[in-house]
């Protein structure tokens, strides 16, 4: 039923005054997403603080609700995540000091939940494949990096070649242009132990790479 009709219909109409678009006005509540960390490009790059996950294309506001924009990526690993924003129409990333405060419609936020491996059938977790360390699985929150200074032709594979050289990855993530299709300039390494994160820092931070040099640190700021 209606797989003809007025879903994807002829008249044009569907797209214009329906439910997929976003309203105009604020929305009724709004909580913190994250602080502003720094311009990338025309970009806002936002340190998420909320523990849940934003929407992508979700509108994002100051505190008084003024909107400032929509997020575009969401990148990093799962415990120390990042969202980049496209900024409103006379919006100039650079004006954003860091730490500044950003919100998004409460409506808009996914539990954490629906982003982590769930446990396979067998047991609780505590000792097997699901969250325990005992089998070798990886503590992300520690053994994360964020590399800065890449060039915009760098690709993904170009990076897991120079950091699987220092241990065994999880995870390599670089920052793209939509677009384009070409590095922003930085992107995310995941080790599975930081034991191997350490060694990546203090062997390829201040590294030479394609005549730019290269900065490594935590993606956590250390305590």
């Amino acid at each position: 039923m209606g797989k003809g009709g007025k879903g994807k219909g002829g008249k044009g109409k569907g797209k214009g005054g329906g439910k997929s678009y976003e309203p105009e006005g604020p929305p009724d509540e709004i909580e913190e997403v994250g602080e502003a960390l720094h311009p990338c490009e025309d970009e806002l790059v936002i340190k998420c603080t909320n523990e849940r996950i934003p929407h992508f294309n979700a509108r994002i506001f100051l505190e008084n609700k003024e909107e400032i924009g929509k997020i575009d990526e969401i990148f990093g690993p799962i415990n120390t995540f990042y969202c980049s924003a496209k900024l409103a129409e006379g919006m100039k990333a650079e004006s954003f000091k860091a730490g500044k405060k950003i919100y998004i419609d409460t409506m808009k936020l996914l539990p954490l939940s629906r982003f982590l491996p769930q446990p396979s059938g067998g047991g609780k977790g505590k000792g097997g494949k699901g969250k325990g360390k005992p089998g070798g699985g990886y503590d992300g929150q520690d053994a994360s990096l964020r590399v800065f200074n890449l060039a915009d032709d760098v690709r993904e594979g170009d990076l897991q070649d120079l950091f699987a050289a220092c241990g065994r990855l999880q995870r390599v993530f670089l920052a793209k242009d939509m677009s384009t299709g070409q590095s922003k300039g930085f992107a995310f390494i995941t080790y599975y132990n930081k034991e191997d994160a350490q060694r990546a820092i203090d062997k390829l931070n201040g590294h030479g790479y394609d005549n730019l040099i290269m900065k490594v640190e935590w993606a956590k700021p250390r305590a």
